[in-house]
């Protein structure tokens, strides 16, 4: 699998497997790095509560309470991210903020995403375990690019 952005001009960017587009992440607010993410025929809104906190709120599109939360370190190098029913899930992103690990657990690898230099090629997305997570929360690979993302614009990253 993979994430790519088609358009240079558009802050756009899908996952695909092969030629089939499975979700979309579009950029709708660059001022709280508001994010829309549409998969599997529903639409979740990534966002941050305010500008300086260091915590990003997952809702579903048209409602006004977050169903997930996700705090993370000062650096911007790993965070926990708190799901319904009192799940929480780790994540870990890379120095260089061009790859990032998601885990069920402190040692249990769920995925992994890397990128090239530049986020305008694509992403190469790879699935070391399944879980029942995945597919109950289809939108976790989406919003694990956001956190490169968003990570990257912050240019909290230290050579």
């Amino acid at each position: 699998m993979q994430i790519s952005k088609k358009s240079f001009w558009k802050r756009e960017f899908f996952l695909m497997d092969d030629n089939l587009t499975i979700g979309k992440l579009k950029s709708v607010k660059v001022i709280n790095d508001l994010f829309v993410c549409d998969i599997e025929g529903k639409e979740f809104e990534f966002y941050k509560k305010n500008l300086f906190g260091r915590q990003i709120l997952i809702r579903e599109k048209g409602k006004q309470l977050a169903f997930a939360s996700f705090d993370y370190n000062f650096f911007f190098t790993s965070g926990e991210l708190k799901l319904p029913r009192g799940k929480k899930i780790f994540i870990k992103i890379g120095t260089f903020k061009n790859k990032a690990s998601l885990y069920e657990s402190e040692t249990k690898l769920l995925f992994e995403i890397k990128c090239k230099l530049a986020f305008n090629k694509k992403c190469i997305l790879s699935i070391e375990n399944r879980s029942e997570i995945l597919e109950e929360y289809s939108w976790l690979p989406l919003f694990v690019f956001y956190l490169l993302k968003v990570s990257k614009d912050t240019g909290a990253v230290f050579h």
